[in-house]
């Protein structure tokens, strides 16, 4: 929790999965913004298939405006070509 507290900006991201963030970075989401968000500053970045028109940058820019944070850059989201890596 120190590293959230401690960061003047987050620049939170996560795969697309069924149009959203993962489980794992919905947590990590959702401890950072119980730890405390005033006066922090930050965006949210995806990585998504090219089809996929919202996915988890949306759902978490939302959030983290929701809890207070100033959003400074427009959620990115980064297109994956294909599904296997190495």
């Amino acid at each position: 929790m120190e590293d959230f507290l401690e960061a003047d900006v987050w620049v939170m991201g996560s795969p697309t999965h069924i149009g959203g963030p993962t489980s794992p970075a919905k947590k990590i989401l959702k401890v950072g913004i119980n730890a405390g968000c005033t006066g922090k500053k930050g965006t949210a970045f995806d990585t998504r298939l090219a089809n996929i028109q919202k996915g988890a940058a949306d759902k978490i820019g939302e959030k983290i405006a929701e809890a207070g944070i100033q959003v400074v850059l427009d959620p990115q989201c980064f297109v994956v070509t294909g599904m296997k890596g190495p």
